[in-house]
């Protein structure tokens, strides 16, 4: 009967006979109950449906055997079946290649195994008809009442599109990357191609223009160096533009001496400035520090870039560039410099993008300034790259001051370049200027030594000045005037001072032009004591101002190395010229047979390897790109020749190329210097010099007693005034220290170099250490920077450093060893003399 009841869908029934109130309450009870459960599946089937039929993802349940028990309306539409009831029974053999259903059943095995569940998964599925779909699928153990596992369920969610996307995304890229090495290979070879050109074209002008040409002669070749120089700076332009927008500028940090740096980049500038009869000036105020540690190159292409625009937009007046000092701690410096001019002026409405690449004031073709609008955008990222910006102030038909700042390191303690204090510490100067801001650059020259200035604008106001002081018994026992004033000029006044019997005698500095020519018979007659270019360097007039007061053995003069006048410095010496191009061997012989050198030429490397052993060679010039065997080949088998035989010769790379990456597979090769074409004459002497004559490269000069040690070249190592303190002057135990040196450095470098190759940062710290302690004594302060680097990427274990680190310390290290076997020479040959 209980089963009837069923059957027919009651809930109970009940025998009148026997029935209670509490039977019928019973009974009650558990149609109620029975009802609320009904209810409570129907809302769970409900809500499952509404899942299943409605989510756009995958979701499925299958049995121990993978065979599906359910899947969503999703599913079923993905697997084109109208029904989802259709797949019950299905496997995924059914549904996909055998490729993709094998990989599911695989991973379905192991999860009932082993009951972990597999969560973000990300599948490729294969579909007969050749598509391929990605979905990323998480698949959980399906558990009966008692917790045994019975089969797998999961959801999987179609990330097709994002996948695909990122396959764009990632050949893009790609595509980029090979466009942006396309471009910088295409201007890497543009670059030679136009540079070899350019190095016949400047080169031989050259020296056509050293041949005592006719002044039309002169004037014709002069426009041809100008147009050449002008082409050349062009292409670099485009290169480091180019450099820029690929990510690839990199700063080459070595310590320098901002004073002289600076100094010698004015000079060169002067001589332009000049043309035009523009005052160049710069000012370091005295809060700046002198030793910094950053990349000179790049700052003095910031500077060129900003007076040399400030040069051709400036038709009179003055040009001044100033540095300050904003704020210092003991790392780093954040060095202010400004570049004010009294030129045309920037209209407002064009201040904000003359920082932009092709950018210019003037655009239209009647424009009387010429340039391809890359310097402003350049010197921008420069900046930034020095941690730094750039800005402009400029009011129109007034003139412009471009600022910029720069982040500079400081090195452990700010050691000298110039000569020891001298006493002229409250000594008066009459400085004698017409420029108001040259005579304040110069009176702050004077305070800041602890001198006595006195100010003149002019000969008649010099004069009065020099005679009131005599007539009060206050001589003033030094003049510092130039040479280019109205009314009189230095000449005048020099001149009249002679003639004075109360001022005859009174030592007398001249400040001239470097494109006027000085009468020096008429300067030494007149009782002038030295002669400076403008702008004047510190330490230049530092050292005339003591020479000419008694306190130095010589009087400073201003004049650069005169190629020409000191060209039997290198007279004599063997080079190997290795150069397939005949326009380029005969400006190269040209050049050396100019300087009295004796030259054999290869037309390629194997030639060379084949030429070296022949003789003992001075040096080898190698050009890099050349047919049957490249100069890196050619430098590398020359190593391994020297190797075997234990000597070592200078070799310096002459390329078309001008990258960073040619320069640093150039030293990386063996080279030992680098110059791009096109060469200059005496960009390549200046080269040539310290490794062929170490003596002027800075570690000493000869004199009677004892050599006199100077840091002043950028190819000098050693600080032969540490050194000596080291040593407490003691020439004998420094010789005994050097030799002490020169043994065990080759080792010390080796093991470096081996650590690097083996990734041994155990090793590199520990041999970097001892590198360390081995040049502290001889102050060696650019090659410390390097191998302190080295130590601490020992210390940290890694990353690996750039291997123009390691090629920088080593090049350093053999310009080391020259000047420390030229000083043992000299010292053993004055104690045996």
């Amino acid at each position: 009967m209980y089963r009837e009841t069923h059957a027919l869908g009651l809930s109970d029934y009940l025998v009148l006979d026997s029935l209670t109130e509490y039977r019928l309450s019973q009974s009650i009870r558990s149609a109620l109950e029975r009802q609320r459960l009904i209810r409570s599946l129907q809302r769970e089937q409900y809500l499952l449906h509404a899942l299943m039929d409605n989510v756009p993802d995958s979701i499925y349940f299958k049995d121990a055997n993978s065979r599906f028990l359910r899947i969503s309306r999703a599913q079923a539409e993905k697997f084109s079946l109208g029904d989802p009831a259709a797949a019950v029974g299905k496997t995924d053999f059914d549904i996909f290649t055998d490729e993709h259903a094998q990989q599911a059943l695989n991973d379905e095995r192991a999860l009932i195994a082993t009951g972990e569940a597999v969560v973000d998964k990300e599948e490729k599925e294969t579909w007969p008809d050749g598509r391929t779909t990605w979905v990323s699928t998480t698949k959980m153990p399906l558990k009966d009442q008692d917790g045994r596992i019975v089969g797998t369920f999961g959801i999987s969610r179609d990330i097709t599109s994002r996948v695909r996307a990122e396959e764009e995304l990632r050949s893009a890229k790609e595509a980029a990357e090979a466009a942006s090495r396309a471009k910088s290979e295409f201007l890497a070879n543009i670059s030679h191609e136009i540079r070899t050109p350019l190095n016949a074209i400047i080169g031989m002008t050259e020296l056509l223009l050293d041949s005592q040409p006719s002044l039309t002669q002169r004037e014709y070749l002069s426009m041809v160096q100008a147009s050449g120089e002008s082409l050349l700076a062009l292409i670099n332009d485009i290169l480091d533009f180019s450099k820029i927008e690929a990510g690839k500028l990199e700063l080459d940090f070595s310590i320098f001496h901002l004073g002289d740096s600076l100094g010698d980049i004015m000079k060169a500038l002067a001589i332009r400035a000049q043309r035009s009869e523009i005052e160049l000036l710069y000012d370091i105020r005295p809060d700046v520090p002198q030793q910094l540690i950053g990349d000179i190159g790049r700052l003095r292409q910031v500077v060129i870039n900003l007076v040399g625009n400030a040069i051709k937009f400036t038709e009179r007046g003055e040009i001044t560039l100033t540095i300050s000092c904003d704020s210092i701690d003991d790392r780093y410096a954040m060095l202010h410099f400004g570049v004010r001019d009294t030129g045309i002026g920037i209209p407002s409405d064009k201040v904000e993008k003359v920082f932009e690449a092709f950018e210019q004031v003037d655009a239209s073709t009647t424009r009387r300034y010429g340039g391809t609008g890359l310097g402003l955008a350049i010197t921008s990222r420069l900046v930034e790259a020095m941690h730094g910006r750039v800005w402009v102030e400029s009011t129109l038909g007034v003139g412009s001051t471009f600022h910029f700042t720069g982040r500079f390191g400081l090195p452990d303690r700010q050691f000298t370049t110039t000569q020891p204090a001298i006493p002229i510490q409250g000594t008066r100067v009459l400085i004698v200027d017409d420029n108001a801001s040259n005579r304040k650059i110069l009176q702050q020259m004077a305070i800041n030594w602890g001198m006595q200035p006195l100010l003149a604008s002019g000969a008649a106001e010099a004069l009065a000045t020099l005679r009131r002081a005599h007539e009060q018994g206050e001589q003033i026992p030094l003049v510092v005037t130039d040479v280019h004033m109205p009314v009189a000029d230095g000449y005048n006044l020099a001149e009249q001072i002679s003639q004075d019997k109360n001022l005859t005698g009174t030592p007398i500095l001249m400040l001239s032009s470097g494109v006027r020519h000085v009468d020096e018979a008429r300067c030494r007659a007149m009782g002038v004591k030295a002669y400076l270019t403008k702008p004047v360097k510190q330490s230049e007039l530092y050292n005339a101002i003591s020479a000419s007061l008694g306190f130095a053995a010589s009087p400073t003069t201003s004049s650069d190395a005169d190629v020409r006048g000191r060209s039997q410095e290198l007279a004599g010496s063997h080079v190997l010229l290795v150069e397939d191009s005949e326009v380029n061997q005969k400006l190269a012989i040209g050049l050396l047979r100019k300087w009295h050198m004796h030259a054999l030429v290869a037309n390629n490397g194997v030639e060379a390897v084949e030429a070296f052993p022949s003789r003992r060679w001075d040096l080898v010039l190698m050009d890099v790109q050349m047919p049957v065997m490249d100069g890196l080949e050619a430098t590398r088998r020359i190593r391994e020749l020297e190797r075997a035989a234990g000597t070592r010769t200078p070799i310096v790379a002459m390329t078309a190329h001008a990258m960073k990456e040619d320069r640093d597979r150039c030293l990386a090769a063996g080279m030992d210097a680098y110059v791009s074409k096109p060469i200059r004459s005496q960009t390549l002497y200046e080269t040539l010099l310290p490794l062929l004559c170490p003596a002027d490269s800075g570690a000493f000069r000869e004199e009677p007693n004892s050599p006199e040690m100077t840091t002043d070249s950028d190819e000098s190592v050693i600080d032969w005034n540490v050194a000596h303190q080291v040593v407490g002057n003691d020439e004998s135990l420094l010789c005994d220290v050097a030799k002490a040196f020169l043994t065990e450095c080759d080792e010390i470098s080796a093991e470096i170099g081996k650590a690097l190759q083996e990734s041994d940062f155990s090793r590199l710290s520990a041999f970097s250490h001892r590198m360390c302690g081995a040049l502290r004594p001889f102050g060696a302060h650019r090659a410390l920077v390097f191998a302190e680097t080295l130590q601490k990427i020992g210390k940290s274990g890694g990353p690996l450093p750039d291997p123009a680190v390691y090629g920088t310390l080593s090049r350093l290290l053999v310009h080391m060893r020259r000047q420390l076997e030229a000083f043992i020479t000299h010292h053993e040959g004055t104690h045996r003399s």
